[in-house]
């Protein structure tokens, strides 16, 4: 059934299919109902349909400014693997509205189609614009739901995207002018906390006067860059190649050094480990691994199973019923979802790994049940170097009911879903909740009892938890972090601070004075926890 077919207004701003991978990006509205849910479907010449996982729900003001019959607009962002190498001969979007009334929007596919193919449409208001730009950081803006930030920067930012196409020859050429002791960066480029270790590390062997190249993949564009930085920043290179290309780098026998960062969001991810493997066998070139996050263990990086709850690592009887029902859009980039498969192409570069860096003590533990045989000489413990904090975090002394901070971009494995649970339950209970995200929550649904403060800045973090009046902060991660900045600056802050009990955060809380770690409950036991948290730090006067 279809019916409000006028209060509709949508934009796919921007689809790419490349080498049997797709990215699309834009936002729908209705100005009447809601949309609780939006799929992407592609048929091909042969009638065959496939069905595209999209993220639905980050908020649009751009298109909310443009026109205020439209406040709730949600962005969606999808990038799968397909299930073909070949593109589509129709496209559409389907909405279902919480009545329960679906909407073909359909997205008109010009003939000829070739590979590697962009199109946009619209049924709507707003232009549509161009997105050219640094890859890496609007990807990173539009999983965030920045779209301001996006439209109003595109112009600057497109001014760095000058990487030419790496032809044999001119790869050769610049390799031809390494120094010797070269460092290979393998990174994703998802942004967090894992870019910010990098992006320091970049900096320090720049500084130590080594060259450094830097490999990675843009999901924007669906193409892989690498970027070659001269030592002491004398000269910077940049291509998108081929995945295959790496063999002419080996070839130079000029990297001494691979640092394996990350890599999720990578195509076809199996082969990375061939890659990593071909350096360490192939010459002088020592290898660290590091353990940012656990797909190393298992393409749900995060460590969430197939019913979307933390995992903990179990028996790989359990793995192999588990991930190919897993249906992320970046765990189907891993086509075979095989996880014996996986962990037999790891397993064997993890056992020729000169160091695999750990950030936390629990991070090595769980990734042990995957990967027991790693030798003891191989760890090395390195926690993340912080900045000092910057302010004071005030205990408010008249602030009514129980105001709670959640600090960064708050997705599923992040939280969202609890938070959500958290406030509804209060209301149930007739309880004065209200929670202060700094920063974004990753959700479709809305509510008075949440305030958002958008993208922040650390050195502003303590100046908007005073604004805002919280009595105390709530790291609500399903996941087991392998470290958390968040935590480390709440704490530098003197924010009082409640964990569930897993991973790095668990850690760091279980030792603060002000903290306090409990177990991941229901959202009655969650609400339970805090009011009693929050009388607790009453008797203690922090004011």
């Amino acid at each position: 059934m279809t019916i409000n077919e006028q209060t509709v207004q949508w934009s796919v701003d921007s689809l790419v299919v490349r080498d049997g991978c797709l990215c699309a990006y834009g936002w729908c509205a209705d100005s009447v109902a809601k949309i609780v849910k939006l799929e992407l479907s592609l048929q091909y010449a042969d009638g065959m349909i496939e069905a595209v996982p999209i993220q639905y729900g980050t908020p649009r003001p751009d298109v909310a400014e443009k026109n205020s019959s439209f406040p709730s607009a949600s962005g969606f962002f999808a990038y799968a693997a397909l299930s073909r190498n070949e593109a589509a001969s129709s496209v559409w979007l389907t909405l279902s509205r919480a009545d329960g009334t679906q909407q073909k929007l359909v997205c008109p596919v010009p003939e000829p189609v070739e590979q590697g193919w962009v199109r946009r449409w619209s049924q709507g208001f707003l232009p549509w614009r161009r997105l050219l730009g640094d890859a890496m950081r609007v990807f990173r803006l539009l999983r965030r739901g920045q779209w301001r930030t996006v439209w109003g920067h595109a112009k600057r930012l497109g001014a760095k995207l000058n990487s030419r196409a790496g032809s044999d020859e001119a790869l050769r050429n610049a390799f031809s002018q390494l120094r010797p002791d070269a460092v290979l960066i393998l990174d994703h480029s998802l942004g967090g906390g894992a870019n910010k270790y990098s992006a320091e590390l970049l900096h320090r062997l720049i500084l130590s006067g080594r060259d450094v190249l830097v490999w990675t993949f843009t999901p924007q564009l669906l193409r892989h860059e690498l970027s070659i930085h001269g030592g002491l920043g004398q000269t910077v290179h940049r291509f998108h190649l081929a995945w295959n290309k790496w063999g002419l780098l080996l070839a130079s026998r000029k990297v001494s050094e691979v640092v394996f960062n990350n890599s999720v969001g990578f195509p076809n991810p199996e082969q990375v480990p061939e890659m990593l493997a071909a350096f360490r066998q192939g010459g002088a070139a020592r290898l660290k691994l590091l353990l940012h996050d656990f797909n190393m263990a298992c393409p749900s990086y995060f460590l969430l199973n197939n019913e979307g709850d933390f995992c903990g690592v179990p028996d790989v009887k359990q793995c192999r019923q588990c991930l190919p029902r897993i249906n992320d859009g970046l765990v189907r980039l891993f086509a075979a979802r095989d996880i014996d498969l996986w962990r037999s192409r790891w397993g064997g570069v993890l056992n020729m790994a000169d160091e695999v860096v750990h950030f936390s003590p629990s991070s090595r533990d769980l990734f042990s049940r995957a990967y027991p045989d790693i030798r003891p000489e191989q760890w090395v413990f390195r926690p993340h170097r912080m900045d000092p904090p910057v302010g004071r975090f005030h205990y408010p002394e008249t602030a009514s009911g129980l105001r709670v901070a959640v600090v960064g971009q708050i997705g599923r494995h992040k939280g969202s879903e609890v938070i959500l649970s958290l406030v509804a339950q209060a209301k149930r209970q007739g309880i004065d909740l209200h929670v202060v995200v700094v920063g974004t929550l990753e959700a479709d649904e809305h509510s008075d009892s949440i305030t958002q403060t958008g993208v922040y800045r650390p050195q502003d973090l303590a100046h908007l938890l005073n604004q805002n009046a919280v009595h105390m902060a709530l790291m609500p991660s399903i996941w087991a972090e392998t470290f958390s900045y968040v935590t480390h600056e709440l704490i530098g802050l003197e924010v009082p601070l409640m964990a569930f009990d897993f991973g790095a955060q668990a850690e760091t809380v279980s030792a603060y004075s002000r903290g306090r770690v409990i177990g991941f409950g229901s959202a009655e036991e969650l609400l339970h926890e805090l009011t009693n948290f929050k009388a607790d730090l009453d008797r203690r006067d922090l004011s």
